[in-house]
Formats: C-alpha cells, structure tokens, sequence
C-alpha cells in the first residue's frame, strides 16, 4: 500500500468503481452538477490523474457499475421524475458518449445492478411503491 492519493474531482454521492479484467478498474462518481463522471486505471490514470471524462446524464442518486465481460460496462441511474436510465461501454460509449437510454420503469430511490456471470445482467430497484423490482 502506499496510501492515499488525490484523483481530482468533486462528487456529491458515493463512488462506484468496477474491474472488467486484470489491471483494469473503471471509477464513476456523480460530480456536484449532478452529471456522471468517468477515470480508469489501466497502468497509469485517465483521462489523467486528476481530469474526469463526462458522461452526461442527470441523476439525483449515485450510479451503479458493472462489468458482464471483459471489455463491457453497464452503468445505471436514477433521472429525472425517477426514471432509470442505462448507458453501455463496449469498445464506445452506447447510446453516445453523453446520451443516456430510458429502460422504463421508475425508482424510489437509487438503482443498484450485478451481474451473475455469463452475460447476464439484473438490475434492482425500489419502485415508487416502494415494492423492489428486477430488470433483466
């Protein structure tokens, strides 16, 4: 371990972070203007060891990140009247580098997504009714 360092950037929630393989971590924060923000780790920090790349989007929760395979990410928010939106990594940014896709649905409060493995990806949610839903 050698401690602590800063890596720039201001969130105003928690940060999610993912691996899609060895050497490779991806990091996702929620920055004070409520839009989400990207760095990853693959020998050295980028887009640098301070600088963000943004991802557009608005949400009031936190995002949540998962890898279904090496090269591929999935990220998930909470937008605008609750409504979930997904955006996708597959060797480019899917549906755009800043655009977002709505899946339906609407949540309480934040959006939290696992993959069991094999591609598979479920994605958990505290409906308005408070009833927890699945998305698969």
């Amino acid at each position: 371990m050698t401690g602590w360092e800063s890596l720039g950037g201001l969130t105003t929630g928690d940060v999610s972070a993912v691996s899609w393989g060895p050497g490779r971590l991806d990091v996702f924060v929620r920055g004070t203007d409520n839009i989400i923000y990207h760095k990853w780790y693959e020998g050295s920090w980028g887009p640098s060891m301070t600088d963000w790349e943004s991802l557009g989007g608005w949400t009031d929760s936190d995002v949540s990140a998962v890898s279904v395979g090496v090269g591929k990410l999935d990220l998930f928010v909470r937008g605008a009247a609750g409504a979930i939106y997904h955006k996708w990594f597959n060797g480019s940014w899917g549906p755009s580098a800043t655009d977002w896709q709505s899946i339906g649905g609407t949540a309480a409060e934040g959006v939290t997504a696992v993959s069991s493995g094999g591609g598979q990806l479920n994605v958990f949610v505290a409906g308005e009714d408070n009833v927890i839903n699945v998305w698969r």
